[in-house]
């Protein structure tokens, strides 16, 4: 919200949490992807074609890490020289001649991080305030009767604080940053009920506390949405930052002065009160609120289409041949099973398992043509990219896309788009192999069949079409890995890598890795009665490795990492108490590890924020609560999830937003953890994923579940090649995905339809399709390597435009980023000790108090300086975790940055 940190110029309140594979209700629920990944290629409407989903809406806020004392030593987030690019791409340096200058300190840092505050900070014991709280840390709530009586206590403490910033701005007594200090108590006493409430009805099994938190949620929806329409206190808001450059150009009261983070505060909010038309006039008001409330209504139907399911004709001579499991649910409407016609019923179940497993082409385009029909759909789509174009044209921006883009690391729309093209042309080549190899392929299984066969005769054999991606992509990586894996001299033939990855000893190797890369610990501590909704849930508390702030600089931090190393399964851990591990380290925050399948539990992944980081009036500082939850099925025979390398890979994304949240020490909640913009926030998730492809560090995390045997080295070396099979089709894919999203929430709308009535049914009947298809431009041209057929709505199947709204390009843009880091940093050697400091200092310190592309650069700018004292980065061809289709995005990013 304006106030809160999730709502963005919407009615409807998003929590503060990071998502991922968390599919919309129509969709399947579940891991499609036969890429075997969640990289770029994840769990969209398309199996293993939509984007990987950390369902960041357009309007979130998100937060950040820091340690006690950080900010006193780390640089400042200014832009870093253009030779960065240079520097990454090329060698060798020659630094000496063209030395990079230090940057120069920003105004991004507080005077809570002075030495002094720092030590008072690091000196402080005993266990955390929420150690005192009931479900989830949280204090009072000890009952689903405590949820709405936690939402009045909230509505209450704002309406008071809202009366009193607005009163005491206009008489003077409250100003500068003493004013945004109160909108940030208000944005926080609305969000530790809220945030709980979405934690509680995504994971508690118990319903009373389930309709408890949703029922409490939408009251507090109701305040934010008329908060955000405050015109009183956003007038109050605009006075403040007005009084504050006027005391910056002609002096004046050093009470009305902004500066650091509560100047970006200031700023932020007031932006994001105009996004939501609260400066307009009282029509004008009327008109963005109506809008917001159709676009609502809108992205809902989009989401959870309730139009009439698909269906598709086949002959008998097809449909007799078919898998018993789609026969049993055929109705034959012409001469029964001797001959005629059936009839198939297109449930997405259904839809996937035909275009996954069906190696007969007719029945494959029948089920693809049918599900990508014009459709109510298409129209919902169409009504919905008109609403938003009103709304952007409303609040004075040429489209939606720039409206969305406010604030964004890629800052506009072109430049967005300018990555997605170069990335996509540069793409061509590899994936033009890629879909030969795959028609090959296709001819071997479907143009070897008997040739007086039905299926033989209507089977296009040459050439390769969308509706074969799946299956075909999904055998040959199939082959290539049983290749790889087969190397009898090793004894690697038919190893099944779950039964190499059980939970205990994953966790046991993730701790490790923060413990040495990033300073991090990671200790298992009891629950308190109370405090958890599931046996299965455990508790950790993160805290820093080190004591002193010089130690968490890394300066002179001694090799420890044989020291105790935590996991979460409890397995071999012993359980410590809260005191004895604030004895051993600067607390950094609370996690609940939520992480076993069951029923009533939301599907997917996700990071929740519960409890933001900030600092209390008392000068006191409170540290995070979060939970990470995920659905790994318990093995029967080990007695704990035992992971496939896509869900090794996915716990360490969402670990990388652990760390975005439990280190960060911002003044501000507003600014705290994960709160930031989309196409930043997803960089240290990103970034985490690689180390999945790190043998040596896959070999920390594995062991066999009965004997603790290593992973086979045939199956840790084969974890790279795997990554880049087909990987140029995929990345493709999600580059048209992104460039449709952007140009149907563009300007290039029809300017008949733009000046439309948007809920005029008949102004909307598939003229999307003209302008999806302009939008990706020569990629969607007939025999370019994966084009969707002309004539489909393939586009419309994507339930996110309706969650990212001209943000879809996000994830390829943080993948490339992390990527770049990845190599600045990380690639030379991963397991480096105190290898993530400088990403610590440089990013995740941060939050969302300072602009995400000084900070890139400025992390960036560290890696290249550190390469001439210490030690040389490869260039982005000799990152062995990078495939081709990353780096030439980095290629493509760097272009744009250097910009």
């Amino acid at each position: 919200p304006t106030l809160t940190s999730s709502f963005r110029s919407s009615p409807w309140f998003v929590p503060s949490l990071c998502l991922g594979a968390l599919a919309s209700n129509v969709e399947s629920k579940t891991e499609v992807n036969c890429r075997g990944e969640r990289r770029r290629a994840g769990w969209g409407d398309e199996p293993g074609e939509g984007m990987c989903p950390y369902r960041l809406r357009a309007s979130q806020r998100l937060q950040a890490f820091s340690y006690a004392g950080l900010r006193t030593k780390a640089s400042s987030c200014a832009p870093a020289r253009p030779s960065v690019a240079a520097a990454l791409l090329s060698r060798p340096y020659s630094l000496q001649s063209r030395p990079l200058a230090q940057p120069a300190r920003s105004g991004c840092r507080h005077p809570l991080f002075s030495p002094g505050a720092t030590a008072a900070l690091s000196s402080s014991a005993g266990p955390p305030a929420q150690e005192r709280g009931g479900l989830f840390g949280v204090k009072g709530l000890d009952t689903p009767a405590d949820f709405p009586r936690l939402a009045v206590q909230a509505a209450a403490e704002v309406e008071q604080l809202l009366a009193l910033a607005v009163a005491g701005e206009a008489n003077g007594t409250i100003r500068g940053g003493g004013f945004v200090g109160i909108l940030d108590q208000m944005s926080d006493s609305i969000c530790l009920v809220m945030d709980a409430a979405e934690l509680c009805r995504n994971v508690h099994p118990d319903p009373a506390w389930k309709s408890a938190s949703m029922a409490s949620y939408e009251t507090l929806a109701q305040l934010v949405a008329r908060l955000n329409m405050d015109v009183s206190l956003y007038e109050a808001l605009v006075r403040c930052i007005q009084r504050a450059q006027d005391t910056n150009d002609a002096g004046g009261s050093k009470e009305d002065v902004l500066e650091g983070e509560a100047k970006r505060v200031a700023e932020l909010l007031k932006s994001d009160f105009e996004r939501g038309g609260v400066h307009l006039d009282s029509q004008g008001r009327k008109r963005v609120m109506a809008l917001q409330e159709e676009i609502g209504q809108l992205c809902f139907e989009f989401v959870n289409s309730s139009a009439p399911l698909s269906t598709i004709q086949l002959r008998a001579e097809i449909a007799r041949t078919l898998p018993a499991k789609i026969q049993q649910d055929m109705t034959w409407i012409e001469g029964g099973k001797g001959g005629g016609v059936a009839k198939l019923t297109l449930t997405r179940a259904m839809y996937h398992f035909i275009l996954n497993g069906v190696p007969i082409e007719e029945v494959r385009k029948a089920a693809y043509t049918a599900e990508h029909g014009l459709t109510g759909r298409v129209r919902t789509l169409e009504r919905l990219l008109l609403a938003r174009h009103a709304l952007a044209l409303e609040l004075q921006f040429p489209s939606f896309a720039h409206l969305s883009m406010c604030g964004k690391m890629a800052q506009t729309p072109e430049a967005a788009r300018a990555m997605l093209h170069t990335l996509g042309e540069g793409l061509l080549k590899k994936a033009e192999a890629e879909t030969g190899e795959m028609a090959a392929l296709k001819q071997e299984v479907e143009g070897g069949l008997p040739s007086d066969s039905h299926a033989h005769s209507h089977c296009d054999s040459g050439r390769f079409e969308a509706w074969d991606k799946l299956l075909y992509s999904g055998q040959v990586r199939s082959r290539a890995r049983l290749s790889a894996e087969g190397d009898k001299a090793n004894g690697a033939s038919g190893i099944d890598i779950r039964e190499y990855l059980p939970l205990s000893k994953v966790m046991r190797g993730i701790g490790e890795v923060l413990h040495r890369v990033f300073g991090v610990t990671l200790t298992l501590v009891p629950m308190p009665p109370g405090q958890t909704w599931h046996s299965d849930v455990q508790k950790i508390l993160v805290r820093s490795r080190v004591h002193r702030p010089t130690e968490v600089l890394g300066h002179g931090v001694a090799d420890n990492t044989s020291g105790r190393v935590h996991n979460a399964s409890g397995h071999t851990l012993d359980a410590a108490s809260d005191s004895e591990a604030c004895d051993a380290g600067i607390i950094l925050g609370t996690l609940f590890l939520d992480v076993t399948a069951r029923s009533g539990k939301f599907e997917g992944a996700a990071h929740f924020t519960v409890q933001c980081a900030r600092q209390m009036p008392s000068g006191e500082y409170r540290a995070p609560i979060i939970a990470l939850c995920c659905n790994f099925a318990k093995n029967a025979r080990a007695k704990e999830p035992l992971l496939s390398h896509s869900e090794l890979e996915t716990l360490l994304h969402e670990f990388g937003h652990v760390l975005h949240s439990v280190l960060g020490r911002t003044q501000f909640q507003h600014l705290s953890g994960t709160r930031s913009v989309a196409d930043v926030v997803e960089v240290p998730s990103t970034l985490m994923e690689h180390f999945a492809y790190e043998p040596e560090v896959v070999k920390r995390m594995s062991g066999h579940f009965r004997t603790n045997e290593p992973l086979p080295e045939s199956v840790l070396s084969s974890l790279r090649s795997q990554r880049n099979m087909s990987s140029a089709l995929d990345t493709l894919q999600q580059v048209r995905y992104g460039l449709v999203d952007l140009h149907l929430h563009s300007s290039h709308l029809h300017s008949s339809q733009v000046n439309s009535s948007p809920s005029q049914d008949a102004q909307v009947s598939g003229w999307s399709y003209s302008v999806a298809m302009e939008g990706i431009g020569r990629l969607g041209l007939e025999g370019s390597p994966g084009a969707p057929p002309h004539g489909t709505f393939w586009y419309a199947h994507l339930s996110h435009l309706a969650s990212y709204g001209a943000n879809y390009y996000s994830y390829l843009w943080s993948s490339a980023v992390s990527s770049l880091i990845w190599q600045a940093h990380f690639a030379a050697d991963p397991l480096a000790q105190n290898a993530g400091l400088p990403f610590v200092q440089g990013f995740l310190s941060q939050g969302g108090a300072c602009d995400g592309h000084d900070m890139v650069m400025n992390v960036l700018e560290r890696g290249v300086k550190q390469s001439a004292v210490r030690r040389e980065v490869p260039t982005l061809d000799e990152v062995p975790t990078l495939d081709e289709d990353m780096k030439l995005a980095c290629r493509a990013l760097l272009k744009d940055l250097d910009a």
